[in-house]
């Protein structure tokens, strides 16, 4: 039996002040366009204007992965986390803010 996806990732890309919080943090996701220094969620479904700029992108996964961390790090919050089932943002609370693990 499939998975239901558990979280959905939203990404405002043209509010990204370029500070690279989110690859830092979690470079499994989040990479920067070499063109604009502006953060690309990795596999995400991309929504664009009718000049083709992107204005969000957005990606379903099954679990978190730090991706709450990245969020709570952003500046500008361009960066949002929720839960599928509840359609709530997930917010962290600063005490418990950690660097996700990266992969060897």
């Amino acid at each position: 039996m499939h998975r239901k996806k558990a979280y959905r990732i939203e990404y405002l890309r043209p509010a990204c002040i370029q500070c690279k919080a989110c690859a830092k943090l979690n470079p499994q996701f989040w990479s920067i366009d070499e063109k604009d220094g502006r953060a690309d969620l990795k596999g995400a479904k991309i929504e664009k204007n009718k000049e083709g700029r992107v204005l969000k992108e957005t990606l379903e996964i099954e679990e978190i992965q730090g991706n709450h961390i990245v969020a709570e790090a952003c500046p500008i919050k361009c960066i949002n986390v929720y839960d599928q089932e509840s359609g709530k943002r997930i917010i962290i609370d600063p005490k418990d803010y950690k660097s996700p693990k990266k992969a060897n």
